[in-house]
């Protein structure tokens, strides 16, 4: 089942029951101008609830892009292990980053 709730006028969450298996993140800033109270929530508490591998970024403005850093480095407080993040300029460069860590660590990553 997956549930859908808009946080934002550009932001969506989609939460689906998900096994323990490590996932990884991409997150799209393109059209996002800022990141409101309930999206930075609803990202922390997914960040938190999903067992995340790395989370990859494109797009946004330097302020989304600081916002989203502060988020990501609370949510790698409340692991028990290291969390990789980093921006990018486009999709297909987190998508390969992404690829990257899959063979870095094949166990690693849906």
């Amino acid at each position: 089942m997956i549930e859908e709730r808009r946080v934002g006028p550009h932001c969506i969450v989609r939460e689906a029951e998900m096994a323990d298996r490590p996932y990884f993140l991409m997150l799209d800033f393109t059209h996002v101008e800022s990141l409101p109270a309930p999206a930075r929530r609803a990202v922390g508490e997914l960040g938190i609830k999903v067992n995340l591998r790395a989370i990859g970024m494109y797009g946004g403005s330097f302020h989304v892009r600081v916002v989203a850093k502060l988020i990501n480095g609370a949510i790698a407080l409340f692991r028990k292990n290291s969390l990789p993040q980093q921006f990018f300029d486009t999709r297909e460069a987190a998508l390969a980053w992404f690829d990257q860590l899959r063979k870095r660590d094949p166990a690693g990553g849906a």
